[in-house]
């Protein structure tokens, strides 16, 4: 499974749900230019960072 396909509750129990979220969160911060990177935090679980281009103005 890939990094976005699903990941686990904290504390070892299974998450329950679609695992889309991450995937979902993927497509959007994408469609807007941006960029998301995963990782392990320091606390155990995961870290999650969305970097989003600097808005500017509202399209024409």
């Amino acid at each position: 499974m890939g990094l976005l396909g699903g990941v686990s509750a904290q504390w070892g129990q299974q998450a329950s749900g679609s695992g889309l979220g991450l995937a979902i969160v993927r497509d959007l911060v994408q469609l807007y230019g941006g960029k998301i990177t995963l990782g392990q935090s320091e606390l155990g679980g995961l870290k999650a960072r969305l970097t989003l281009p600097e808005f500017t103005a509202w399209p024409t």
